[in-house]
C-alpha cells in the first residue's frame, strides 16, 4: 500500500487546528497543541494553511496513517526567517525515523542515521515556499530513506533513526522555535499543487 493520506486544509475553519478532521485517508484526526492555526492569509495552494507559531504549548502537530512499509510524501513548507529550526518527521510506533530540518543556518537538511548527522540538501530563504517529498521502501531500500525539494533530483538515500517496518505518523515539529513562523500546506502523494496563490510557484505535474 502506499501513502495515499492527503490534507490541503481548505474546508477548515480558521484557528486552532487540533482535532480536525479534514483531508482523506488519514488514520484518525489531527492532534495538536495550541500554537498551530488554520489561517488564509499565507497559503501554497487554495485558501488555507497552517500557521506554526511561537505560543504556550509542545510545539508539536501529527496525524496517524494507516501503517505501510512504502510510499512518498509531499508537504510545502514556509520560513518567515531563517533562524529558526523547524522539522518534517515520519515516525512509527511513537518513533521519529525520517528527518527533514529548516536549520537555523538557513539550510534545509535530512538526517542521516548512518553517519548521526544532518546534510544538506539546498539553502532556504524566508517567506519562500518549498515542497518537500519524503520516500521509503523498506523492502526495496531497507531502513533508508531520501528527499527532494520542489520536484527536484532525489538525495542519495540516507540511513533512518534506528530501524522501521512501517510508517504510522506523520508529525511536524517546532518545540526548539524560540521566535517566529513557520506556514505547512499541501499534504499529499503527489507533487502537483493545482494553484500557487502566494510565495513560489511549482510546476503542475505528477510523481
Amino acid at each position: 500500500m502506499a501513502w495515499i493520506a492527503e490534507d490541503k486544509f481548505n474546508t477548515d475553519a480558521d484557528g486552532d487546528l487540533d482535532a480536525n478532521s479534514g483531508g482523506t485517508s488519514w488514520n484518525g484526526n489531527w492532534v495538536s497543541d495550541a500554537s498551530h492555526d488554520v489561517q488564509g492569509t499565507v497559503t501554497a495552494e487554495g485558501a488555507k494553511a497552517v500557521s506554526f507559531a511561537l505560543k504556550a504549548g509542545t510545539g508539536i502537530s501529527k496525524r496517524a496513517i494507516v501503517a505501510i512499509s512504502a510510499g512518498i510524501v509531499y508537504v510545502s513548507v514556509r520560513a518567515a526567517q531563517v533562524n529558526q529550526p523547524f522539522y518534517v518527521i515520519l515516525r512509527s510506533a511513537d518513533a521519529g525515523k525520517m528527518y527533514v530540518q529548516f536549520a537555523t543556518d538557513g539550510n534545509i537538511k535530512v538526517y542521516n542515521g548512518t553517519t548521526s548527522v544532518y546534510d544538506t540538501l539546498q539553502a532556504y530563504t524566508a517567506n519562500t515556499w518549498y515542497r518537500i517529498g519524503i520516500e521509503f521502501d523498506d523492502a526495496a531500500q531497507a531502513d533508508l530513506y531520501r528527499v527532494n525539494v520542489d520536484g527536484g533530483a532525489f538525495s542519495a538515500w540516507k540511513g533512518t533513526n534506528g530501524t522501521y517496518a512501517t510508517i504510522d505518523e506523520f508529525h511536524l515539529d517546532a518545540v526548539d522555535m524560540t521566535a517566529g513562523t513557520f506556514y505547512i500546506d499541501a499534504i499529499s502523494p503527489t507533487y502537483s499543487l493545482l494553484a500557487a496563490t502566494s510565495g513560489k510557484n511549482f510546476l503542475a505535474f505528477m510523481m
